[in-house]
């Protein structure tokens, strides 16, 4: 079995999703996504992460400098918006192991094969 910790980000705070009511989000105790990155290391021996820049899928702005901060700390998986293969090679730059290109952010099933 593969154990992979999310983190949802939102406004640069790792928030607690509600089944996908994403105005009911609020900040984890700490609201740290790095305390947190650690502590899912430290405790559970987890070194791989699944980011979900919640501004970025809404069109709202970005969390790159988080993203690229636990990039450097952990294997990151990251759902940041990416709708163009631009936004996927900036993601890599930021040091993402693995871009995640979700449904609700493509223009339409062309986008898969740009």
């Amino acid at each position: 079995m593969r154990v992979v910790p999310v983190i949802d980000l939102k406004g640069g705070t790792a928030v607690h999703a509600v089944r996908g009511e994403r105005e009911r989000y609020r900040p984890v105790r700490s609201g740290d996504p790095l305390s947190l990155a650690r502590a899912f290391r430290s405790r559970l021996g987890l070194d791989e992460l699944y980011v979900a820049d919640l501004d970025a899928i809404a069109g709202a702005g970005g969390n790159d400098p988080t993203i690229a901060m636990l990039a450097r700390k952990a294997r990151v998986m990251a759902d940041a918006g990416v709708s163009e293969p631009e936004r996927a090679r900036e993601l890599l730059d930021l040091g993402v192991h693995r871009v995640v290109v979700g449904t609700e952010t493509l223009t339409g099933p062309e986008a898969l094969d740009r």
